[in-house]
């Protein structure tokens, strides 16, 4: 390839020099035609893959155009010079100072997403979220109340779900204990087992020996976790009236917007708990539960 000498751009510097270009402060000097000409005309001299195809056919069996060449001594050294520079010298170039800073800036941008993501996954630790409630029938925060827990049972421990709907009854049993950090539980639903753990927010479902992941709703399918959570009973409890040895949860306390006389009744036995969530689930679910009673025990 053909390169002009320092001496002859010298000369074409000095012959343009004063010149003005012809279309200097002109402006709509293209017609319509005329643009969308230039704009097929460049779109044409794209790379499309067919060209890349004809490109690479036509190159094969061609030397590369360096083989056989060696770096001179000259250049060796210019490339060893540069390397050698302190970060002072670099720092005067331009291009090295607008480098830096990108990439500090890309540093402290995958810091503060970081930062951000571990944030959310403690917030949400240990957390589940129930979406069957609607706006009108949510449950109020509890969060006013005294944390005085009542009620306490520790691993391993059972659920009884015992519902009757149109005279026919049911029986769900939900058996927990704690193995190495991993929950473990067995579901018996009318004489049918299913095994689950639940692992870092994560349940999984066994099938043939193996534990495959899967939803919440698959595990608590009649009822949801919200109902039979320690935590959740104990809030219960703080907004209940004792009254001979049984306590009253009346939903307007629990449900916003809410002005039922109808309640919850929660006994407490010797390390175990009865509650009765007919009312309840009949009005959140619109379910029509002829008895819906949760017993928790060892």
């Amino acid at each position: 390839r053909y390169k002009l000498t320092d001496e002859q751009k010298k000369k074409i510097s000095e012959s343009h020099k004063g010149l003005i270009p012809w279309n200097k402060g002109k402006h709509g000097i293209y017609s319509e035609e005329t643009l969308k000409k230039i704009g097929a005309r460049d779109h044409s001299l794209c790379w499309t893959e067919e060209l890349r195809k004809q490109q690479s056919e036509k190159l094969k069996g061609r030397p590369s155009p360096n083989k056989g060449k060696t770096t001179s001594e000259e250049i060796k050294r210019k490339i060893s010079e540069s390397v050698k520079k302190t970060f002072k010298e670099k720092w005067q170039d331009k291009r090295y100072q607008a480098k830096i800073k990108l990439s500090g800036y890309s540093i402290f941008v995958v810091i503060a997403i970081i930062m951000i993501l571990v944030e959310g996954a403690t917030n949400n630790k240990n957390t589940i979220i129930d979406n069957g409630l609607e706006d009108n029938k949510t449950i109020k925060d509890n969060t006013d109340t005294k944390d005085n827990k009542l009620f306490t049972i520790n691993y391993p421990y059972i659920i009884e779900l015992n519902y009757n709907i149109d005279n026919t009854k049911n029986n769900i049993t939900y058996k927990y204990s704690n193995n190495n950090n991993e929950l473990l539980i067995t579901k018996t639903n009318n004489d049918i087992v299913t095994n689950y753990k639940y692992i870092s927010n994560k349940y999984y479902v066994e099938n043939n020996d193996k534990y495959i992941l899967t939803n919440i709703n698959k595990v608590y399918d009649i009822i949801d976790y919200e109902y039979l959570d320690i935590d959740n009973i104990n809030n219960y409890l703080n907004n209940a009236t004792l009254e001979n040895d049984i306590y009253k949860v009346y939903l307007k306390d629990i449900i916003l917007n809410n002005t039922s006389d109808k309640y919850i009744t929660i006994k407490l036995l010797d390390n175990s708990v009865e509650i009765d969530y007919t009312y309840l689930l009949n009005i959140l679910n619109n379910s029509n539960y002829d008895t819906f009673i949760l017993k928790i025990h060892k």
